[in-house]
């Protein structure tokens, strides 16, 4: 699998999420290129907040699959696992509070962010 690669703008969260998958060796060289970010050997997938390197664009939220660190059928669930880091850390971020009782916005965007993610593991 080549890498692949999916701007998420999130609108009314005002953030810029960028999903990707692929190899190690693909996604390492990538975030290193253009986030100066260096990728742990055991690492499966991750989401990390980071300024891209070539522009004064604003922070933006990546979260990545090595899809040759996990089996296939794992890839989905990963991916799940770093889109619930992600949707926290921008409910947070902008102060939205959300519970048990008040967590029907929270899981719209989770659901939300997984419809527009899922394509890059194809």
């Amino acid at each position: 699998m080549t890498m692949r690669k999916k701007q998420l703008p999130a609108g009314i969260y005002d953030t810029d999420i960028c999903v990707i998958a692929g190899t190690f060796d693909t996604v390492s060289k990538y975030l290193k290129k253009h986030y100066d970010h260096h990728v742990d050997e055991w690492v499966v997938g991750r989401f990390f907040e980071k300024a891209p390197l070539s522009n004064k664009n604003p922070m933006r939220r990546i979260m990545f699959v090595m899809t040759d660190r996990c089996r296939k059928s794992e890839h989905h669930p990963v991916l799940m696992h770093e889109i619930v880091h992600c949707a926290l850390s921008i409910f947070e971020g902008r102060g939205i509070r959300y519970s048990s009782k008040h967590s029907e916005p929270l899981a719209y965007f989770i659901e939300w962010l997984y419809k527009e993610s899922r394509e890059v593991l194809t």
